[in-house]
């Protein structure tokens, strides 16, 4: 079942995106690396009701943000454009704890973001992944986004954007 998270999940969210980080690492990819994402950023996301927990017997196994407030940085790409000028949801933080893999759950995430998508009478997801994470854009890509250009985050770093139109 997805749920939205509370903050009593955020030691369980923690948890799961030091797994994340710690993965990254080892790939060599420079994502979520030093203190991103932190307890204050998992507690906005709460408040704003905009993330959500996979549980299975009780234990989160994934975790995905859809928000539904527009990305400064995606105002200009560095490289390419996007395809859909409309109202959009962003997809961030999509993690799934390593320690109870479960086949599957990235992509049930991901058509829980088209649903709340639908909700919010928006047809457009945007989306940002390290150029090397190519596991994410794999996924990505295999459920109909396309890679549409790169962007420099509010922070300085650079990722690779993605876009789709869901029906």
């Amino acid at each position: 079942m997805i749920t939205l998270a509370s903050q009593a999940d955020i030691p369980e969210l923690m948890r799961i995106f030091n797994q994340g980080t710690a993965y990254f690492k080892a790939l060599g990819i420079d994502q979520w690396q030093g203190s991103y994402p932190e307890f204050t950023v998992l507690e906005q996301d709460i408040t704003a009701k905009q993330c959500y927990v996979k549980k299975e017997e009780g234990m989160i196994v994934g975790t995905i943000v859809v928000s539904l407030l527009e990305e400064t940085c995606y105002g200009g790409l560095k490289a390419g454009a996007w395809r859909y000028d409309e109202p959009y949801t962003v997809i961030h933080r999509l993690a799934i704890n390593r320690e109870h893999p479960t086949k599957g759950v990235s992509y049930e995430l991901l058509a829980w973001a088209e649903r709340v998508t639908k909700l919010a009478n928006r047809q457009v997801i945007r989306v940002d992944t390290h150029a090397d994470n190519k596991g994410m854009q794999h996924i990505l890509t295999k459920v109909g986004y396309e890679l549409v250009g790169e962007v420099m985050l509010d922070d300085g770093g650079q990722r690779v954007v993605l876009d789709k139109k869901v029906k």
